[in-house]
């Protein structure tokens, strides 16, 4: 039988005045009974059959997040942090191993708007991935993002984009990831046209490596073209 317990607790500041926001969420789960599965490869195909064996498990987890408003600047900024730590078992090769996953989350964010006719939003975080398991050398990851879209309003109804991202890892095979789209719109009463530049400069694939307290995985994601879209859009 399986069981499983969590403790979980939220504050949260909040004050509107002057600007000031604030959240704190711990959260501690004991997981009793589960079920260790045996993972094999058979005609090409990846299979996984439970065993008789069970494992218990227990994850520690905790976000939080704080933020400032600043009316006179039209301006909001953020700062976003969480950690997590999971102590769990596998097979491996019919035995039962102990292993660990741990990792954190940090992040920046920022919404201004310097002048009437321009804002701007930008991200920028780092996530550390570690796990360690019995017998094993430790493996660690670490992984950036980086956007910033910027949008201008020259005149009524006109609206001038620019978006980009920023990708990188620790990885040695992942490299510099960056992806560009330009685009030029019009909107009136009815409809609203548009010009896209799509992927105008950067790559056209994204690769990532993802290390969960379970597997690690290899994503290979094939991207957009480099292309000029036209959109045209109206209400009947």
């Amino acid at each position: 039988m399986q069981l499983s317990h969590t403790l979980y607790g939220t504050y949260s500041y909040r004050n509107p005045v002057n600007g000031m926001f604030f959240s704190l969420s711990p959260m501690w789960t004991l997981s009793r009974g589960n079920l260790l599965l045996a993972s094999e490869m058979n005609s090409g195909f990846y299979l996984q059959r439970a065993t008789g064996q069970v494992y218990d498990a227990n994850m520690y987890t905790v976000n939080s997040r704080v933020s400032k408003s600043f009316s006179w600047a039209r301006t909001v900024v953020g700062l976003s942090g969480s950690a997590y730590l999971s102590d769990y078992s596998y097979l491996s090769g019919g035995e039962v191993v102990d292993a660990r996953t741990a990792g954190y989350e940090v992040s920046a964010d920022y919404s201004l708007r310097p002048v009437r006719w321009m804002t701007m939003q930008g991200y920028s975080g780092v996530v550390v991935t570690r796990r360690d398991v019995e017998g094993l050398e430790p493996v660690g990851i670490r992984d950036w993002e980086h956007w910033l879209h910027l949008n201008i309003l020259p005149a009524k109804g006109w609206m001038v984009s620019w978006r980009n991202e920023l990708y990188h890892s620790s990885e040695r095979d992942f490299g510099v990831n960056w992806f560009s789209d330009l685009s030029v719109s019009y909107k009136a009463d009815r409809w609203e046209v548009s010009l896209i530049g799509s992927n105008i400069v950067g790559t056209s694939q994204y690769e990532r490596i993802r290390v969960s307290s379970t597997v690690q995985s290899y994503t290979l994601t094939h991207l957009r073209p480099r292309e000029v879209l036209l959109k045209v859009c109206w209400d009947l």
